[in-house]
This record gives C-alpha cells, sequence and structure tokens, in this order.
C-alpha cells in the first residue's frame, strides 16, 4: 500500500462543480473558500451566462461554460 501511494505523490486531483440559476449567489464563497484551502485546481462549469461571468470574476480562466442537462451528472467536458 505504501509503495502504491509513494507512485501516487504526482497525481492531483482535480474538482469539478457546476452551478446555476439561484445557486450562483454562493460562487464567490465558494471560490474564497477554495483559495483559503489552497485548492488552485478547481473547474467550475457555469451552466448559464450570470453563472460564467461570476465565475470568471472570482475564479478566473479555470470557468467554462455548459448549458442545464441531466446528462450532466454524467458526462465531462472536454477539448479535442
Amino acid at each position: 500500500l505504501r509503495a502504491g501511494l509513494a507512485r501516487a505523490d504526482h497525481l492531483r486531483f482535480v474538482y469539478v462543480t457546476m452551478v446555476y440559476g439561484r445557486f450562483n449567489q454562493y460562487i464567490a464563497g465558494w471560490a474564497e473558500r477554495a483559495r483559503r484551502l489552497g485548492i488552485a485546481n478547481l473547474v467550475m462549469a457555469a451552466l448559464d451566462d450570470e453563472a460564467y461571468y461570476l465565475c470568471r470574476e472570482h475564479l478566473g480562466a479555470t470557468c467554462v461554460r455548459g448549458s442545464i442537462s441531466v446528462l450532466n451528472k454524467y458526462t465531462a467536458p472536454s477539448r479535442s
């Protein structure tokens, strides 16, 4: 187990969340909390225009545009 953990030291998690609508009011707080915890690898999928603009204001380039869909629970955006 220790040998496996030692090999995994270089791996990092990417935290992904999505937001829209009434939850947009929490974006600033989430961004601040992530900074205080030292989480620099947070990606936020903004599912409406307001969420995207707030996300860009508070998180910068780690925001991606998305749209509201039930498939959001099962897919992640990627670029080819």
